[in-house]
């Protein structure tokens, strides 16, 4: 990502919409720290640059391996997807109603760097492979990261990979037990293979889907959308969160986490939710409306408005 210099006028407005904090506002013009953008792509598509300075400039290799990694709109390459083609990678242990590689009776391990978008680089990649390896841990083949060499033993050598800066999810929902219960997900997906085996049964799964829907919206539903690809593989499972370690000092505060961990892909940035919560007390915005702007970058929509608007209310009487 890049700004136009020539064009741009200062005025602030993508500053806050960077889920890293890699733009910062000079004295007349705005700057993108490149070594600490991601590409995710959040300012260009959230940002209300008046000027289009705001440019997505042509991205070579390896630094594409950012887009790729933190753009959940951007598309992998052939030869490395391996799911949806979209986002953060592949099926994993944390999808295994897709994946099904743990069957009844086995426990599967998910370690996820730099969550809750914090970002992490290949070098800390690298430093837990070294660790996982020694226990007879082996790379799964079916995963972009392998597959970005042909020699993986050597593939954070290559092309100074080792600084490349990615996101990672922020999928869990961050609060109380208590605080959960108007603030929940009931995923619903079709059957690959099955829902999706001929024109019939694909009408079949549509007039389902609308059905569920209905219900969907007669019990209050606050968001709805529709995803296809998905498979229901495998055997029942259940996921337990082990927490967060490592330097969570560089985590936002428990207030700013309770919103920006209802987008799945963190492109909500803390920044952000300070900008309305300034906005709210200068009596220039309603919570209603700082909700509904909260919201947009979440394009998978599994943003909770009215939960928000509860928790940005109380963020600005503060």
């Amino acid at each position: 990502m890049i700004i136009d210099r020539e064009t741009c006028i200062g005025c602030g407005e993508c500053v806050f919409t960077c889920t890293v904090a890699a733009i910062r506002l000079n004295a007349e013009t705005a700057d993108i720290n490149r070594e600490m953008c991601v590409e995710c792509g959040n300012c260009l598509r959230i940002a209300d640059c008046p000027t289009e300075a705001l440019q997505q400039d042509e991205l070579s290799w390896p630094r594409i391996v950012r887009k790729y990694f933190s753009d959940n709109q951007q598309q992998w390459p052939d030869e490395l997807r391996f799911s949806t083609g979209f986002g953060r990678g592949t099926d994993e242990c944390k999808t295994n109603d897709r994946s099904g590689r743990f069957r009844h009776g086995q426990v599967g391990v998910l370690l996820e760097l730099g969550r809750p978008g914090v970002t992490t680089t290949f070098h800390n990649v690298e430093k837990i492979i070294k660790v996982l390896k020694k226990v007879g841990a082996k790379m799964e083949e079916n995963s972009p990261l392998p597959k970005l060499t042909l020699d993986w033993e050597d593939l954070f050598a290559k092309n100074n990979r080792k600084d490349i800066s990615i996101m990672s999810h922020a999928a869990h929902r961050y609060g109380t037990k208590e605080e959960f219960k108007d603030d929940y997900n009931i995923l619903v997906k079709p059957y690959k293979g099955i829902d999706d085996e001929n024109e019939t049964t694909r009408e079949e799964a549509i007039e389902k889907e609308k059905k569920l829907a209905d219900i969907a919206f007669e019990h209050g539903a606050v968001n709805l959308g529709r995803r296809s690809g998905c498979t229901g593989r495998g055997d029942d499972y259940n996921d337990y969160s082990f927490g967060i370690w490592g330097k969570t000092e560089l985590l936002p505060d428990d207030a700013h986490l309770k919103i920006t961990t209802r987008c799945g892909h963190h492109m909500i940035s803390p920044a952000m939710i300070d900008h309305y919560v300034e906005k709210i007390k200068e009596g220039s915005i309603t919570p209603e409306e700082a909700g509904k702007k909260l919201a947009a970058p979440c394009v998978c929509g599994i943003f909770n408005v009215p939960k928000t608007i509860k928790e940005i209310k109380k963020m600005a009487t503060r």
